[in-house]
């Protein structure tokens, strides 16, 4: 896990006020490991990798906040790591390290907004490059990227807060707004499920899920006499086996409280995509998330022989039968394993 903890220092915060610091941290099997900072009093972990590599932004010595990121226990500005000429200004939030070391990030490179990729080398630092152009007048608000860099957020105009939208390569979906003028999309899975929070004065905030084109108000999809009202979707709460984590309104009480949304019917295990290259049958296997699997073939409906085995980490995963195309016939289906 990663986050940050208070410190238990104060500085000064320019206007003779003490401020209390934070610091990043790393917590591993009961043990906190404290990141520090850049120079400056705090830092803000904000993504940490299954290898544990962690990105976030911290203050520096001219009290500057710079993007970091942190291996082996050392923390560098993301922004020194660049190896190829650039003019690249990052944004502070919302960066995220991919599984193979790549970063996502926003920033801004000739006066635009782009979604970068920073990708490693094998000197330690990183080549980046534009993923695409983020069209705006003002500002550009990224709230979470995942694992296949894909990207929620919105822009705002000055004071007004713009459209909220998904992202990938091809361009920006406009997600909707449930008939609310403000809509917040905090998290983002591997399946390209958006969770988030929309909100009117009139009738306050209530929690949403977004999924292939279409915006469901979480309320209507949980037990009408549940006696909560589900506010917000947080930010990285909605995992790639369709769990949320909400912030609730108890009806009677008016207290607030968290709670985790497991789906009834959870998404099931299933090839949903394959392609002949040259290198062999390519099989997009989706669902059974965290959950080991294999992949079979038969050639006779009755034996069935294991092509691969695998821990569906992403929800999605691709294989290769590279001796597909030699074979008359050949069938594929995907199960779980025993755990």
């Amino acid at each position: 896990m990663v986050g940050s903890f208070l410190t238990g220092e104060f500085f000064d915060d320019g206007f003779g006020n003490p401020s209390p610091a934070y610091h990043a941290f790393v917590w591993t099997r009961g043990s906190l490991q404290d990141l520090g900072t850049l120079g400056g009093w705090n830092s803000f972990g904000l993504w940490i990798n299954d290898q544990g590599v962690v990105v976030g932004a911290s203050s520096s010595d001219n009290h500057d906040g710079l993007p970091f990121i942190t291996r082996n226990g050392q923390m560098r500005a993301l922004q020194g790591l660049i190896s190829n000429p650039t003019g690249w200004k990052l944004a502070l939030e919302t960066h995220y390290v991919a599984a193979d070391g790549r970063i996502w990030g926003a920033g801004t490179y000739g006066s635009k907004e782009h979604i970068y990729e920073m990708a490693p080398e094998t000197n330690g630092m990183y080549r980046i490059r534009s993923r695409g152009i983020i069209e705006t007048i003002d500002v550009v608000k990224i709230f979470a990227f995942n694992e296949y860099g894909q990207a929620v957020g919105f822009t705002r105009v000055s004071a007004f807060e713009g459209p909220s939208f998904f992202w990938d390569e091809r361009g920006m979906t406009i997600l909707g707004d449930l008939g609310r003028p403000a809509t917040y999309p905090y998290a983002i899975n591997s399946l390209g499920q958006v969770a988030g929070m929309s909100m009117t004065e009139s009738q306050g905030y209530n929690a949403f899920l977004w999924e292939d084109g279409a915006m469901f108000n979480l309320n209507d999809l949980i037990p009408p006499d549940s006696g909560i009202v589900l506010t917000e979707a947080g930010a990285n709460a909605i995992n790639d086996a369709g769990q949320i984590v909400c912030t609730y309104r108890n009806v009677a009480s008016g207290f607030y409280g968290v709670c985790l949304l497991i789906p009834v019917n959870p998404l099931p295990l299933k090839i949903t995509h394959y392609e002949l290259t040259l290198a062999g049958l390519n099989l997009e296997v989706r669902g059974g998330a965290g959950q080991p699997l294999a992949v079979e073939y038969t050639s006779d409906w009755a034996q069935w022989t294991t092509l691969a085995t695998a821990t569906n980490l992403f929800a999605k995963r691709m294989f290769i039968d590279p001796d597909a195309s030699g074979q008359a016939f050949r069938a594929y289906r995907a199960r779980l394993l025993a755990p």
